[in-house]
């Protein structure tokens, strides 16, 4: 912690050995194919992907950066495991809607 923060003398900040990608618990992550949670996916995207803090040193991104344009910066330099992950919680949408299309045909 930086110097004046209320717990630098009894809290540590450890980087752990392996990745671990947090979950967001409530609502579900947003669609990306759908154009009113559009602006909501994004900013989830970058609070999972992009290291970030509430600093004006390293914001979520720049105030003169539209979002779309800061998840286009972060897709491009992201590795490819971890546009997998990304592409798979779009996944997760699709096969929920194909199963309520699917459970509706039997009703």
């Amino acid at each position: 912690f930086t110097v004046g923060h209320p717990q630098r003398s009894t809290h540590v900040l450890q980087k752990r050995k392996f990745e671990h990608i947090p979950v967001f618990s409530g609502s579900p992550i947003p669609r990306q194919d759908v154009e009113d949670q559009a602006e909501k996916y994004v900013i989830v995207m970058l609070a999972l992907f992009r290291p970030w803090n509430r600093s004006t040193s390293n914001p979520l991104k720049l105030e003169t950066t539209a979002w779309s344009d800061a998840l286009i910066e972060l897709l491009s330099s992201l590795p490819k495991a971890k546009l997998t992950i990304i592409d798979h919680m779009q996944e997760q949408w699709e096969c929920r809607l194909a199963a309520e299309d699917y459970s509706a045909q039997y009703k």
